[in-house]
């Protein structure tokens, strides 16, 4: 009887303790919502090639508000200042899904064709030869 019973607790101990909290596939949603670190700026007939530090300028996306709040913490002006495209503050955005590309419109403006691959944004302004990507980072 006693086997039996050491038995049952050895079998019921083992059984819970393989037993594993269910595992996610935790990605990141491909959604434009939430802060995005601007890394880098590139392109352009000058071979502009422009890196930006974190916290630098910070892009946060609210979906269920349509808008963009921008920090820019850029205090110089230059090239960094310029391509970092907004000052500081909150603006309406929109997207729009056109012949199967995702354009970001930033006040009634459009930014580009934007993709997300997990933890990256990037925005092509879409100009050919001479355009300039957008890289952002959660």
């Amino acid at each position: 009887m006693k086997i039996n019973a050491l038995i049952l607790v050895v079998t019921a101990t083992l059984a819970f303790s393989s037993c594993k909290k269910a595992e996610c596939d935790c990605e990141p949603e491909n959604t434009l919502d939430g802060e995005w670190q601007m890394e880098r700026v590139y392109g352009g007939l000058m071979g502009i090639d422009l890196n930006y530090a974190p916290n630098e300028v910070t892009w946060d996306f609210n979906s269920s508000q349509n808008t963009v709040d921008v920090t820019n913490n850029i205090l110089t002006t230059g090239p960094k200042s310029t391509y970092a495209r907004f000052s500081t503050g909150v603006y309406a955005y929109y997207t729009q899904n056109i012949n199967g590309a995702d354009y970001l419109f930033i006040d009634s403006t459009e930014i580009g064709i934007y993709a997300i691959n997990n933890t990256k944004l990037m925005i092509d302004d879409g100009l050919a030869a001479d355009g300039f990507i957008t890289e952002f980072v959660r």
